[in-house]
């Protein structure tokens, strides 16, 4: 009988009966001596046949299906004397022949299958690659020998050469021959991981019994079994890797033309053949004009059905299945071939009726055993894994009644189902851990039933189990819990589902949306804005219909913003599609491939960009605006190039603009109407597009917001955190059983259902609207009936044959597993391209290519409720009804077809598109990815995330540029520089992120790919310094003896260093601080950097000498900073050496000249739209007011900057102006108390819920909250802000005016609350001695301070 694929004990694998087994004969067997008569068949003449098939595409494609049928055909099946004598309809025969076996083990494959198998779907897959390249070449060999491949077993293949052609002599050393070979040429083989590849193989020969068992609904197995089987397993474990053992039949008859040596248990090791065959003939190959119905019986219906729609390549799929192993070891060569046929076809019958489909039969030397698989390709059920245990109670009760052991292993888990073998020979099996894990399963029940916890989960409700056994398994880390099947529960028939929306039910959220869209409609004010939060699959996007529905009926102006995670990291993209129609882009013949296809035409862009500002200027935007259209590229995506004016704009300075033009537009277009937007999948919206609708819904009265998302995932960006804050929040909950019902009556078109099917959705749809929809679907489709008489199949339907899936994912699977072939392949196809697809790039990628056939798949793919035509208005474009469809049709693919479709959708798209544009480069960098295409990959990932940088989304930066580091890991395509560029960049995105270690890193990173590594320590640093001064002055006055690298490389240099000047600074480490401020200088001599940009580095250098207490050098340099930007143009730097100047100024007393600089600071900022700079020079101008007692005019400060930072989500500006107000509130005493707890409880909220807090930011927002506790009364928040402030102090010097401002403050507050605090007075003493620790530094170098102080003491 047949071998078995197995991954377990090898004395599995190896069938093993004993001399008896010539006993087991068929009573249809014919004597060997009948064979030699001629019989006439229509098989090919061997001469001619391949000529004359491949005379027209049409025999070329005859031929090839042929083929693919027999390549899972043993060769011994196929031979006339075999095919002719025992037809089908006759039943199961046993025959005995002279044959000689060779068994040949791969050793190491276990290693490195457990290593693999860690990897999942991908490592499943990659055992399968190195599996299949080893087995094609031991395929290669034996055939070349004359030998046929009869079974893979596992990492082991069986060969055999028949001799009743041949005498035994020959066909013994044609099987010995092989081996050495084999062993020649494949004994040292090593895989890409890494590990050996070895082989141990044993040849044996004598009679054999060969037959075929089974029959029922027409599939066959195919057997062998016998005493040289029985002994080529046996020498195999008695062998070492690199041997070859024959058994002693096999030496008597070779004794005289080889070379062995005795080994253990009887068998010899052959180490040579002196006269091998002189004519090693290929294996004969039977072809067939047309391959008869009676060989299909040996296919597998998966295989069939490819094989019929021209899609074999397409079979291998990654799909969870439940798998079970049955071992009989009562079956032995005692019993008769008519028992051992009953008892099988019995296993059979029980396997079918519970959806199973068996996969491998053997026997050995333990009995008969059976692999099958519960959830296979074509035969889902959702349910399979209950399925599978009940099938597996009824066969042990079975067998058990003929007072035979039974024991049988189960395990569930996501496994490889494809072909194993080569183009020439190959078996239809499962490859994966529950394979492995399902036999060693088998082997411990002995006589019993164990399955894993993964089944146990599922089943827990069918099935009764005992309880568990926990051991050691091979392969399995840990112990492990083997869970005893007992029996079955006692339950009603029915399965368990879940569900999609309908608008049935949901009456209270409905009811809040209806009153919502009525007072938009009714024009009145201060209409909250609404977020709805709920899990995958209750409603949402049904929910968002419903109100677009409403909003329509009312009149409203409503727009659909729907995110799509394929464009997460894109800037802007929900918000596309709303300003081309606000924009009247289509009009212009701008959109989509038309204009992608066009774009390099620089008159075609010119024309449609003064459009555009045509349609701007109409709108009512002003001059200013209008020049700034081409920031509106980040948003439309056509290609509109920057003017001298924006070309200036970059980083925050263009994300800011872009913000505040995009919000002017949508305030303008509101003026005349309403707005709503309806957000759909809210949690896949981009940063930046959080922050639009954040800033709009604060400044446009008549903007409403309507926002369906599932929970965010933590960290929850800060852009919708600020969001939330503002709006009304309704969690989702479960529909009631009541609504599932009447959801299944609406989708079925009936006027109600059965009682059964009732308590069916009750009992299994838990209220959820994507099961009860799925639920629906499936019954209809498995009717396939409608109206009446879908009514009345559902009177009559009978439940205990109907069962739908536990989890979404089965009955999904389910669904698509009804489907034909070429609609599944697709539907799979489809998902590949994204949640979202257009037909015509679906036809180009497609293997078919077969136009009419693709769209009438799709038609057939609508009609099952799977896709639907794209609301974006383009006929070509269909969506999945849901993400779930697409990500589980999509995670059928094997890794390998993924790679393909994903390069060629790469291919498409670029030759589509040409010189491809800037929007497509993150659907590109998506499929490079996925399809590693490295190369291409770091290119398009590099691009996007410099993109996102220039727009100000910051987090999807991050990201980009993550992903792009770990591509330049797998390409060869990137130089040190460009890697020190892609850190730098990082870096860059993480600081203004307020993420300062991670930007430290990334900075520390690139700063040593370019040679420049920083100082490990304070001496380093120090001689840094002197070294930095040094060269500054030799490179001022010999720049020709220095060798200059890239202006880019240069200004990457800067800008590292500039960022890393302004994060010692706050951290309060002048010497680090200095040290880059010198490194700046330095490199900015050697990039020829504007002079104005050098006096900017030059005013942070006196900031720097400043904290060293070098109080008149620090003078000099701001003074000759501030004296050399009278001529310059660079507007950026004359801002920020004014904001330097007016701080260094204002640090030193002389608050009339920092006042003059302070507003000329302003004056620049705001003319460029620099809006850091502007909120800089608020605080500190603010700050100032404070510490010359004018807190009315500090408090009108500290609200400018509040609404301003708001607007902008700017954490950090925000702070400082809740700081200012809350110290000018307590010092002007007129807020009343819950006014000010509202104030305080804000800025606590503030730190609670940031990470980008540093050490001064939060110095800073403690100590006025301490202050503001102490003055409403609660000593005890007071104390804890205090002790916060007191861990700071431990490891950390503040050095810059505002953390001295607000530890001067807090010295006070630890003064009172030392009045009263018994407990915590030594506490208090310490922060008390840190805080003047400080403050005499800062005393000694902020002359301000010291007049604060007198002042206060006056006062």
């Amino acid at each position: 009988m047949s071998l078995i694929h197995c991954a377990c004990e090898k004395s599995h694998c190896i069938p093993n009966f004993s001399a008896k087994d010539e006993l087991i004969v068929s009573p249809n067997s014919v004597c060997l001596d009948a064979m030699d008569q001629h019989v006439d068949f229509p098989y090919l003449d061997e001469a001619n046949s391949l000529e004359e098939m491949s005379k027209s595409e049409t025999c070329d494609k005859h031929f090839e299906y042929n083929h693919d049928i027999l390549r899972f055909i043993p060769h011994f099946l196929r031979k006339p004397r075999i095919f002719n004598k025992h037809p089908i309809e006759d039943g199961p025969w046993c025959e005995k022949r002279k044959c000689a076996i060779m068994f040949a083990d791969i050793l190491g494959f276990t290693a490195l299958t457990e290593g693999l198998a860690k990897r999942g779907a991908e490592g499943v897959e990659k055992i399968t690659q190195i599996l299949n390249t080893y087995f094609s070449l031991l395929i290669d060999i034996v055939h070349s020998n004359g030998g046929d491949v009869i079974k893979f077993a596992g990492d082991a293949l069986l060969a055999l050469w028949d001799a009743s052609d041949d005498d035994l002599l020959l066909s013994t050393c044609k099987a010995a021959s092989c081996a050495l070979r084999i062993q020649e040429e494949l004994s040292s083989m090593t895989s890409q991981d890494g590990v050996k590849l070895s082989l141990r193989i044993s040849v044996t020969c004598g009679d054999l019994h060969i037959g075929i068992m089974g029959g029922n609904n027409g599939r066959w197995e195919s057997f062998l079994t016998g005493k040289p089987l029985r002994e080529a397993g046996v020498a195999c474990e008695n062998s070492l890797p690199g041997d070859v053992m024959i058994s002693s039949d096999a030496q008597s008859l070779l004794e005289s033309i080889s070379v062995s040596v005795l080994s253990s248990g009887g068998f010899f090791h052959l180490k040579s053949i002196s006269a091998r065959p002189e004519s090693m003939q290929d294996l004969d190959d039977y072809m067939f004009e047309d391959v008869p119905a009676k060989l299909k019986n040996f296919i597998p219906v998966e295989c069939q059905a490819r094989i019929d729609a021209g899609q074999l390549g397409w079979l291998n799929e990654l799909r969870r299945v439940t798998v079970v192993f049955v071992n009989l070891p009562n079956m032995n060569e005692n019993v008769s071939m008519v028992e051992a046929q009953q008892i099988f076809i019995d296993l059979q019958d029980i396997l079918h009726k519970y959806g199973g489909s068996l996969n491998k039969l053997s026997v050995d030397d333990k009995g008969i055993s059976l692999l099958a698989g519960f959830g296979m390709p074509s035969m889902t059920h959702g349910n399979d894994a209950a399925r599978a245990v009940l099938a597996a109670l009824q066969m042990h009760r079975h067998v058990s009644m003929a007072q035979w052991r039974c024991s049988i292993g189960i395990a569930t888990g996501k496994v490889f189902i494809g072909i194993i073998g080569s183009e020439q020979r190959c078996e239809y099996t499962m490859i994966g851990d529950a394979v492995n894990f399902s036999a060693r399963l088998m082997h411990r029940a002995r006589g019993k039933i164990l399955c894993d916890t993964s089944t146990k989960k599922v089943c827990k409700e069918a099935v009764i189990f005992g309880e568990p056994l926990v051991e050691t398994i091979k392969g399995k880390a840990g112990l492990c819990e083997l869970w005893p099947v007992i029996r079955q529960q006692k339950v009603t028939t029915g399965s368990k589902v879940n569900c999609s929306g309908s608008m049935i039910g949901r009456k209270e959220e409905r009811e809040v949306l209806a009153q919502m869209a009525s007072d938009i409609a009714m024009q009145k004010e201060n209409v909250n804005k609404i977020i709805f939060v709920g899990e995958a699959g209750l409603g949402k996007t049904r929910l968002a219909t419903e109100f677009l529905k409403i909003g329509k009926e009312r009149g409203l102006n409503c727009f659909l913003a729907s995110a799509d995670e394929v464009q997460i990291s894109t800037p802007f993209h929900p918000w596309r599609s709303i300003f081309q129609h606000i924009l009247g882009v289509d009009e212009f013949g701008m959109a989509g491939n038309e204009f992608n296809r066009r774009y390099s035409d620089s008159g075609f862009k010119a024309d449609h960009q003064a459009m555009l500002k045509e349609k701007l200027t109409v709108m009512g935007l002003s001059e200013a605006f209008v020049k700034l259209t081409p920031l509106l590229d980040s948003v439309l995506s056509i290609g509109l190039e920057d003017n001298q004016r924006t070309r200036k704009m970059r980083g925050e300075i263009r994300a800011k603009n872009t913000q505040k033009f995009l919000c002017e537009i949508l305030r303008l277009y509101c003026m005349s109407t309403s707005f709503v937007l309806v957000v759909d999948d809210g949690q896949w919206f981009d940063s930046m597009s959080w922050a639009l609708i954040s800033l709009v819904s604060k400044i446009v009265p008549t903007f409403h917001v309507v926002l369906f998302t599932r929970p965010m995932p933590s960290p929850q960006p800060t852009e919708f955190k600020n969001f939330e804050m503002t709006c009304t929040r309704y969690v989702l909950q479960s529909m009631t059983d009541e609504d599932c019902v009447q959801l299944v009556v609406q989708i079925l078109g009936v006027d109600k259902l059965p009682l059964a099917i009732e308590d069916l959705i009750r009992d299994r749809a838990q209220g959820s609207p994507l099961f009860s929809s799925e639920l629906a679907l499936s019954l209809r489709e498995s009717l396939n009936a409608s109206g009446e008489n879908l009514s009345s199949q559902l009177d009559e339907l009978d439940l205990s044959n109907f069962t739908v899936s536990d989890t979404i994912e089965g009955l999904i699977t389910s669904r698509i597993d009804r489907l034909t072939a070429s609609q599944q392949l697709t539907l799979k196809v489809a998902s590949v391209i994204g949640r979202e697809f257009d037909f015509l790039l679906l036809i180009q990628i497609h293997p078919t290519e077969n136009e009419s056939s693709i769209e009438s798949d799709l038609d057939v793919l609508r009609y099952h409720e799977l896709i639907t035509p794209c609301r974006n208005g383009r006929e070509t474009s269909y969506i999945f009804k849901h993400a779930a469809i697409q990500e589980i049709s999509y995670s059928l693919l094997p890794e390998s077809r993924k790679i393909e479709l994903h390069s060629r959708v790469v291919e498409v798209l670029e030759l589509q598109h040409g010189n491809v544009h800037i929007t497509l480069h993150p659907i590109l960098a998506q499929h490079c990815e996925k399809a590693k295409i490295w190369d291409k990959a770091l290119r398009y990932l590099s691009s996007s995330g410099g993109e996102a940088l220039r727009n100000r989304a910051h987090i999807e930066a991050i990201d980009w540029f993550k992903r792009a580091l770990h591509a330049q890991t797998l390409s060869s395509a990137m130089t040190t520089e460009e890697r020190a560029s892609l850190y730098q960049k990082l870096g860059e995105a993480q600081f203004l992120t307020g993420d300062f270690h991670s930007c430290q890193l990334s900075f520390k990173q690139a700063l040593e790919l370019v040679g420049r590594a920083i100082p490990s320590s304070r001496h380093g640093y120090w001689l840094g310094c002197v070294k930095a001064a040094v060269e500054f002055v030799l490179i001022w006055l010999f720049p020709r003896l220095w060798r200059r690298g890239t202006k880019e490389g240069y200004l990457h240099l800067i800008q590292i260093y500039e960022r890393l000047f302004h994060f010692y600074y706050y951290l309060g480490n002048p010497l680090k601080a200095l040290y880059f401020t010198l490194q700046m200088l330095k490199v900015s001599v050697l990039k020829e950097a504007t002079t104005c940009r050098r006096l900017s580095f030059t005013s942070m250098l006196g900031l720097a000498l400043q904290v060293f207490g070098m109080r008149s050098i620090s003078s000099w340099v701001i003074k000759q900073s501030l004296e050399g930007i009278n001529a310059q143009s660079d507007v950026s730097s004359q801002a920020k050496i004014l904001l330097w100047g007016g701080v260094h100024k204002f640090s030193l007393g002389r608050t009339d000249e920092s006042a003059v600089l302070f507003k000329q600071s302003l004056e620049f900022g705001r003319r460029i739209g620099d809006q850091r700079t502007v909120d800089e020079v608020s605080f500190n101008y603010g700050l100032q007011k404070y510490m010359l007692n004018q807190y009315e005019c500090a408090k009108l400060w500290a609200q400018k900057i509040r609404t301003s930072t708001e607007k902008r989500n700017n954490w950090q500006g925000e702070l400082w102006g809740l700081c200012l107000e809350i110290a000018c509130e307590v010092r002007l005493e007129r807020l009343s108390r819950d006014a000010l707890l509202s104030l305080l409880s804000r800025l606590a909220d503030h730190l609670r819920f940031s990470n980008r807090a540093i050490p001064s930011d939060t110095l800073l927002g403690m100590s006025v909250m301490a202050m503001g506790w102490l003055k409403v009364g609660e000593r005890t928040k007071a104390l804890a802000c205090c002790s916060t402030v007191g861990a700071i102090l431990r490891d950390y010097r503040p050095v810059s005016i505002h953390t001295s401002w607000a530890l001067m403050t807090l010295s006070g507050v630890v003064k009172r609350l030392q009045e009263g605090e018994e407990g915590s007075r030594e506490e208090l003493q310490e922060l008390k001695r840190s805080i003047e620790l400080v403050l005499r530094r800062s005393l000694r170098n902020f002359q301000i301070l010291t007049m604060r102080k007198e002042a206060v003491e006056k006062c």
